[in-house]
């Protein structure tokens, strides 16, 4: 029932979080089979949004981070988004971490190649 009162766009940071702020403002006005749905609340509905929107918390976090470093509310772990930071934190920390190995490792493998690529030449180049 999100499109009752307005249409939404799911690919839109911005009508997402309408969305989330929206459902969390007018809680009462949800049909109580959805209300069930979401207990309790506000963390079920937190966490339906965590799910349904994986990384919508984590860009938000991190925009506050990027652009708004040293505001109180926003600012770090104990800030505004509190255990979405700490945990989201982690989970960057971690794929950022798996990145850059798994950049590592294409860059072994070129070098493998390159270096097997030199030594197939040099045996080509003796034999002939």
């Amino acid at each position: 029932d999100v499109s009752k009162w307005r249409r939404y766009d799911v690919s839109s940071v911005r009508d997402c979080l309408r969305v989330l702020r929206n459902k969390r403002h007018h809680w009462h006005e949800l049909p109580n089979h959805v209300q069930q749905l979401l207990l309790p609340f506000p963390s079920g509905l937190d966490v339906y949004f965590e799910h349904r929107f994986p990384r919508l918390l984590l860009h938000c976090y991190n925009v506050a981070k990027r652009w708004m470093p040293y505001d109180r509310i926003f600012a770090g772990t104990n800030g505004y988004f509190g255990a979405y930071a700490r945990r989201y934190q982690k989970a960057h920390d971690r794929a950022v971490a798996l990145e850059e190995e798994r950049a590592r490792e294409r860059e072994r493998e070129r070098e493998l190649a390159t270096a097997s690529a030199a030594a197939a030449a040099a045996e080509a180049a003796a034999a002939a």
